[in-house]
Order: structure tokens, then sequence, then C-alpha cells
């Protein structure tokens, strides 16, 4: 019999709760609740193939934009073949979108919240008008920051090399993941800031997320990377995770 298992779960619950505390939303539900919820709307809409589960906290009724209360909760798995079509391409065309990345003085990126996707759908719009399959931000500092919804890596000289947290990047359980693996392969990882030419230059890059999981980068703006093809770092640890 077919069988779902969760990724990480306990480490996004505990991300939305530090989501929840920066945005100061009343703190209703334990993560024994949270856990429960999920599970009962997997199991009642009898899911048998991949899902991505987004559970999402809110505040409900009739207060204003700055309430606390009254806080509520939906839980909506989708099937992993329904979800955006960057997340079920074998490698990805890439630009630099003119969109600056938000940061810690605007909305922070540590959050996870819907309203900091509007940031990320204004350059995923971008991207597309543009023949891409999708963007990569720089930061307000002009630095490399990360995709719509994922996480950046690069290879250079055999260094596995990401943006740092105070980069304007989402504190990503699948950033953290490949980094512990990685680690695990004796590939040097290196946390550190990037320059948008110094990706053109890199061996190999890679997006990846909850969603994306893994996804080679053919090209950034026309810069062909890896040949256009998955470099063997990429395949290596796209395999392992």
């Amino acid at each position: 019999e077919s069988q779902l298992y969760a990724f990480r779960l306990d480490d996004h619950f505990k991300r939305l709760k530090r989501s929840q505390l920066l945005l100061q939303i009343a703190d209703k539900y334990t993560i024994d609740e949270l856990k429960e919820a999920f599970f009962d709307a997997v199991k009642a809409n009898e899911y048998k193939e991949d899902i991505s589960v987004r559970q999402t906290i809110f505040i409900d009724g009739f207060g204003s934009w700055s309430s606390e209360e009254s806080v509520n909760m939906f839980v909506a798995p989708i099937p992993k073949t329904k979800t955006s079509a960057e997340y079920n391409k074998k490698g990805l065309q890439c630009c630099i979108s003119s969109w600056q990345r938000i940061n810690e003085n605007s909305i922070s990126p540590r959050i996870k919240c819907g309203a900091n996707y509007i940031n990320s759908r204004m350059a995923q719009r971008e991207a597309l008008r543009n023949g891409y399959d999708t963007a990569i931000f720089l930061n307000n500092a002009g630095k490399i920051s990360e995709g719509p919804g994922s996480c950046l890596f690069m290879i250079r000289d055999g260094v596995l090399i990401t943006p740092q947290h105070t980069d304007s990047v989402l504190e990503s359980i699948t950033r953290d993941t490949i980094i512990k693996l990685a680690a695990e392969m004796n590939i040097e990882v290196t946390e550190r800031s990037i320059d948008r030419t110094e990706l053109y230059l890199a061996n190999e890059a890679f997006l990846c997320g909850s969603a994306m999981e893994v996804t080679p980068i053919f090209s950034i703006d026309r810069y062909i990377l890896s040949q256009g093809s998955e470099g063997n770092y990429t395949f290596e640890l796209r395999k392992k995770y």
C-alpha cells in the first residue's frame, strides 16, 4: 500500500511559529494541534501521490489589518503535478529580475507569509513575459538573493556556495537539508554573498525548495551553465536529496 511521508514537518511548524511571532499573530494552536489538522486534511482527501500542503494561519473576522486575533487556519493539500510549471521542469532558463527582493527594512523574507509572495509573483510574471522559466532576485545591496519561492546554490571550482541568511533569503528547510547532505558527501560548502557576474561564471547552479525540490539551472540571462545540462554536483545532490 502506498504511504505518504511529511518532510521535516516539525521544522516547518517551528518556522511557522517564528513567522507568527514576528507578525504578532496570537499563538492559538500548539504544534500537536497543527499536526493533527495537517494529517486530518491529507487523510480526508485520500491522497496517494506526491503533494504539496499549504497550511496557513490567518486573522479572521472584522478586525483591522493590525489585529492580533481572531486566528483561524486552513490546510490545502495540492497534487504536486498541478503546482506551477517551473516546479515540474528538468532544468531552468533563468533571468535576473528587475524587481528587488524584499528586505529586513520592508518586510522580512525570514517570515513565511502569503504577502511576501506578491514580491515573488512580480518577478515570476516578468520572467514568463520575457520567455524565461523563472527569475533570480538581487537584494537591496545588489547581491544575489534567491528565486521566487526557492533558494539558490552555485558550484565554482568544486565548492558549493549559497547566499547567507542576511542576504534577504528565507530560512529555508530545503536549503538547510542541502547543506547537511553536502557535508555528508564531503562537498565543501560556503555561505557568503554572491555577485551577479560571479553567477554567470558558475560551473553549475540550481534552485531548491519544498515544491522545486532540486532543479538545475541551465542558463542565467542566456549565459549557459554546465553546457546547458545538469552538472555532476547538482545530479549527485539531487539524487541524494
